[in-house]
């Protein structure tokens, strides 16, 4: 039978109900146990939701909560394994109408861990959004009072949108968010590239013009890219699986591209890269600013040594050549 999909004012019992399922699966899991939150949308004063306890728990090992499967499974809950997220372990209880669902990482999944926490703690800190996303919630459970999918994909735009800017409010208030640096690999050249594109085309409007920004755009050399970051001293950001940024610097002190997705920019990435490639060449750094990144080097106590005119598919584009330490 398919799910039901019912959209409820807030409840002030959820809290208890988690509270109850809490202390169960803590006294399971034990020594493995490193913490657990309520989360999602019951975990919300005030927020219209599914009537769903969602738990997620952070434990030691993945391994150790396989073995208590059967246990797991004698206080009502299905172990459904990933579940569809890789890492995970998904449980859920109240068969077609279920009551409770759990969502298990390890803990050194940072990204997953932390992406539930922020957009929980963004909405309950952000009245404008909780209720925007309520009054959805109803509407699309209307919609789609038997289809749980339509449901889900109607909401998927707002929530990925909240998701980014909880992420990004943790970020500035220093939390961990889960974010890597990996050295470049050659297999994540497109990646890179579509970086690059929308970081022009989205991010330097108010600075360039469309004509300048497509030309700027559209200038990359795929092969002199692969050449130039394998030789270089080269890292990627990554937000789970996902590219969000990159960085290298040359062997003589040259930074030579620095560029952030417009989705993930003010999470510090640009940041956390700059310092490491920073640091390999000894705080002696020189670069090519454009109009919009000048301010992000000064901040970080760049001098510009002059601007320049240059050139891409024949469009003229202003930039700074900027030096940080003692030049070479």
């Amino acid at each position: 039978m398919p799910q039901h999909v019912i959209v409820r004012e807030y409840d002030s019992r959820y809290h208890a109900l988690y509270e109850e399922d809490a202390v169960s699966l803590s006294r399971i899991l034990g020594e493995s146990l490193i913490s657990i939150h309520h989360i999602g949308s019951t975990a919300v004063p005030g927020l219209k939701s599914k009537p769903i306890i969602d738990i997620m728990v952070a434990v030691r090992s993945l391994a150790d909560v396989d073995g208590k499967k059967g246990e797991l499974e004698r206080i009502g809950y299905e172990y459904l394994g990933e579940f569809g997220i890789k890492g995970r372990r998904y449980l859920r209880k109240g068969g077609d109408e279920r009551t409770h669902q759990v969502h298990i990482f390890e803990v050194g999944d940072k990204r997953n861990l932390m992406r539930h926490l922020a957009v929980r703690d963004y909405l309950i800190a952000h009245e404008d959004v909780r209720e925007e996303y309520g009054r959805l919630k109803e509407t699309l459970a209307l919609r789609f009072p038997y289809d749980i999918e339509g449901y889900c994909d109607g909401k998927e735009e707002f929530v990925q949108r909240m998701e980014r800017n909880a992420l990004r409010e943790y970020a500035r208030q220093g939390k961990d968010i889960g974010i890597e640096l990996c050295p470049f690999r050659r297999e994540w050249i497109d990646e890179l590239l579509s970086i690059f594109r929308s970081s022009v085309r989205e991010s330097c409007g108010k600075e360039y013009s469309e004509e300048e920004r497509e030309a700027w755009a559209s200038s990359a050399d795929k092969e002199r890219w692969i050449d130039e970051l394998a030789s270089h001293y080269a890292l990627v950001a990554f937000l789970g699986e996902e590219a969000i940024g990159f960085g290298d610097i040359g062997e003589d002190g040259h930074l030579n591209l620095l560029y952030v997705h417009p989705d993930f920019q003010g999470m510090g990435v640009a940041t956390r890269i700059s310092d490491l490639l920073e640091r390999h060449a000894g705080g002696r750094v020189r670069t090519e600013a454009s109009l919009t990144a000048k301010g992000f080097f000064l901040q970080r106590g760049y001098e510009v040594e002059r601007e320049e005119t240059v050139f891409r598919k024949g469009v003229a584009l202003r930039r700074f050549r900027m030096r940080k330490g003692d030049p070479r």
